[in-house]
């Protein structure tokens, strides 16, 4: 065989995940970091050494047989975290669904099933890469066995390669002599007592020498006179009254290379990892960043799991049109979305339409006044631009209740309804992007006929113009997907909103609030153009003061605004004491500036002139920009953003403006 096999630290892993990615929990409370962090590394991994084999290892919660020669070995760990202990099984029936056999034997460590595993490879001629956060394993380097131990330095994860030629490099042993270099020093991690008052160098310095701690004991009884470790003119005497300590250190610190496991190495070829039980487990964990790896259209997934839009209908007639607004009325229900100057309707029975080029506005405004009427849409403030539907119209922003249900997640876009209540994965707006960068010539985002549609021809969700021109195709695709996901999710958003006690609060308070915003933002807010221009310039010359006081103080002209300059002559030049460093430099934020601004008057003049420009670029100037021509700005109003229900203001946002101080 010249095949590769890729063995992947469980545990170690998991753990360095968790502690390396910040908390992270799905829609349900479930808590996903280690999951997410432990996939990515996983496949990073197995994508850089192109491993046709892969198998993950565990520790089983049960005493292994250093235990029972040793009652404290790994007697001084910490339990582990809760939040990481719920990852564990999690983890384990993701690998299942992927297909990735786990290597798990009672009485034994995990470590001992990758060395065994690892060296019955390297007899048949595999290739074996080892992945671990322990550096025990590197006793296992070997001619064709390679130990990859992961390192995280100012936040950055650099993984290091070991064959035994870079263990010796470091370690100036050998990886089998790398046992008795622990055996010796012990392993406070592992409670492994070693030779107590022997560490790292005096260690090294012996097996150096004797290569083993059984040679190094003989020398020792024998009165050897080159037994003179440095600063340790007792250390021959310490091993030799030490010595059943270093001899049980050894034993506990080996890994065991013939562990009782069965491996089939054909189970472990990498082969259809993303299929449709590996793709409900991530989809269920909410880890959007690798639902891109499937192929969702070759899995075979339940009808009710996926969503086709190869159906949508073209509609520029409007006594077509008004068939279709029709049967929407009679029906009782529709879901709607815009787009642009375009209508994405969605009726029962899998019918969906895309309005475009006529006055559909008036028609679903038409509709929206019939008795017994509801539609359903994702963004109303938006569409109220497009529509004037009355604050009592049956017109429901889904959206906006789901945010209702739960206030504390970062968004409600179609993706996240129609996974939290209609079990489906939809492609997000930057996979739609990406999607369509890796096939530029494909402009139909639902079907893959459009390949084969001439010129002028209209396919579904993207109309080309006479002259060439086409609208944006991601946001046809996104509006279609809302319109769809807003019918066939409002039902159970409802129920869960009834179940929570909370349909009032949506209906009689969050409701008519969209209506307020949008007035709100619609009269915008009078602004003073000519003053703010004045005020600029009154800015301006205060900036170029305090400039001036600043080289001044200096003595020499830098660039205030960079604060690697400005470090440089703080702490450098003026010698003021240096409070932090960043990769780039010296620290110089507000807040360590304002600890300095006694030190010396060139601090205080750095933060007036900060704050002055601050008023300037962002207020004065920047706002004077965002006038529309009516004389107002308008801003938008964001009510979905806050856990909570306080708003937000953005494009621009107008909640920060300084007006505490005198200038501001």
């Amino acid at each position: 065989m010249t095949d590769k096999i890729l063995l992947i630290d469980g545990h170690s892993i998991m753990s360095r995940a968790f502690y390396g990615i910040p908390e992270l929990t799905n829609s349900q409370g479930l808590h996903t970091n280690a999951v997410y962090g432990f996939l990515n590394i996983l496949l990073k991994v197995l994508d850089q050494e192109q491993a046709d084999h892969l198998a993950v290892a565990f520790d089983v919660h049960e005493p292994t047989f250093r235990h029972k020669m040793f009652d404290a070995y790994k007697g001084t760990r910490k339990p582990m975290p809760p939040e990481l202990h719920e990852q564990i099984p999690l983890m384990q029936e993701v690998l299942r669904s992927m297909h990735i056999p786990l290597l798990m034997k009672g009485g034994y460590e995990a470590d001992d099933l990758l060395g065994t595993i690892a060296k019955r490879c390297q007899k048949e001629g595999v290739e074996v890469t080892i992945v671990s956060g322990d550096r025990d394993l590197l006793q296992l380097a070997d001619e064709k066995i390679k130990i990859c131990l992961p390192k995280t330095a100012k936040g950055v994860t650099t993984v290091y390669n070991y064959y035994p030629d870079d263990v010796m490099k470091e370690w100036n042993v050998t990886p089998l002599e790398f046992i008795d270099l622990k055996a010796l020093m012990g392993d406070t991690s592992d409670n492994i007592p070693g030779v107590p008052g022997l560490g790292p160098k005096s260690a090294e310095w012996i097996i150096t020498k004797y290569h083993t701690i059984e040679a190094a004991h003989a020398a020792a009884l024998a009165g050897d006179p080159e037994f003179k470790v440095p600063r340790k003119p007792k250390a021959a005497q310490m091993l030799i009254d030490e010595w059943e300590s270093a001899a049980l250190s050894k034993t506990l610190a080996a890994i065991c290379i013939d562990a009782p496991i069965d491996f089939d190495y054909d189970d472990a070829r990498v082969e259809n990892m993303f299929n449709a039980d590996s793709f409900e487990f991530v989809k269920r964990l909410e880890l959007k960043s690798l639902l891109k790896r499937f192929d969702v259209s070759s899995l075979d997934l339940a009808a009710e799991q996926q969503l086709d839009l190869s159906g949508l209908k073209e509609v520029d007639d409007p006594y077509l049109a008004r068939i279709a607004f029709r049967d929407a009325a009679s029906e009782g229900q529709a879901g709607f979305a815009i787009a642009g100057e375009d209508l994405y309707f969605a009726l029962a029975g899998d019918r969906s339409y895309h309005f475009y080029g006529f006055d559909w506005q008036t028609e679903l405004q038409a509709l929206a006044q019939k008795e017994g009427v509801e539609l359903y849409t994702m963004n109303l403030k938006q569409a109220l631009y497009h529509c004037a539907f009355a604050p009592e119209s049956p017109v429901y922003d889904l959206a906006l209740a789901a945010y209702v249900i739960n206030p504390l997640k970062d968004s409600y876009s179609y993706e996240d309804l129609a996974r939290d209540f209609m079990g489906l994965t939809l492609p997000s707006e930057k996979e739609l992007r990406d999607d369509l960068k890796d096939r530029p010539h494909c402009p139909n985002p639902f079907t893959d006929d459009a390949a084969n549609a001439g010129d002028g021809a209209q396919v579904a969700g993207f109309n080309t113009d006479a002259d060439g021109s086409s609208a944006d195709p991601v946001a046809c695709t996104m509006a279609a997907y809302s319109a769809i996901v807003a019918l066939r999710s409002a039902k159970k958003i409802f129920a869960k909103l009834e179940e929570l006690e909370e349909r009032t609060l949506y209906e009689e308070i969050e409701m008519p609030l969209v209506y307020t915003l949008y007035d709100m933002q619609r009269a915008g807010i009078l602004v003073d153009k000519q003053a703010l221009v004045d005020y600029g310039v009154e800015l301006r010359a205060g900036i170029e003061e305090l400039q001036a006081r600043i080289y001044e103080e200096a003595g020499e002209e830098f660039n205030i605004n960079s604060p690697k300059q400005l470090g440089e002559l703080l702490f450098e030049k003026l010698g003021l004491p240096a409070m932090k460093k960043t990769k780039s430099g010296y620290s110089t934020n507000a807040e360590v500036l304002e600890k300095l601004k006694n030190k010396h008057p060139i601090v205080q003049a750095i933060l007036d002139y900060r704050m002055l420009a601050k008023l300037k670029s962002t207020y004065a100037d920047g706002l004077v920009k965002e006038i529309a021509d009516d004389g107002r700005i308008h801003t938008t109003f964001q009510n979905m953003v806050t856990a909570t229900g306080r708003l937000s203001s953005t494009e621009p946002n107008l909640q920060n403006i300084p007006v505490r101080t005198e200038l501001g």
